[in-house]
Order: C-alpha cells, then structure tokens, then sequence
C-alpha cells in the first residue's frame, strides 16, 4: 500500500455492506445508514449500485435536501 509521505501503513478491514433479517436483504452505507429492504441479495446489490452512482455524481444529498424542503414542507426522505 502507499502512504503518504510520513504515515505509517495501516491494516483496513473490510465488512460485508450486505446482510439479511427476517428474510430480506439490506446494505448498510460508510455513513451507518441501513437500506432495505430488499427480496434478493441480487436486488440489493442492483440498489448499492445506483446507490453508489447517485453519491459519486454528488445527486443523493442534493435530493435528500430537496425532499425535506420541499415547498417548505419538512418529509422523511425515502430510502429504498
């Protein structure tokens, strides 16, 4: 692994983002939100996927805002 010039390498662990309870799939997010749920784990990993698109393109906190301001309404945004 490469560091920075002055660190010290670190050991990172990697967890499963898919898990099942009560028969149905979720993924949980870096930021410890939990999303599901889903009837597959092929569904699921299908929603990380477009979950992970919306964060790279900047979308998915630009729309969470939007739903809980909208028309200034406060909402719960839906994950799903």
């Amino acid at each position: 692994m490469i560091c920075r010039s002055g660190e010290e390498p670190k050991t990172h662990f990697r967890t499963d983002r898919f898990y099942r309870s009560d028969g149905q799939w979720f993924f949980t997010t870096r930021e410890k939100i939990e999303v599901g749920p889903f009837s597959s784990r092929e569904e699921a990993d299908k929603e990380l996927i477009l979950y992970l698109s919306h964060v790279n393109e900047g979308c998915f906190l630009r729309d969470m805002v939007a739903a809980t301001t909208k028309q200034g309404k406060t909402s719960e945004p839906v994950v799903h």
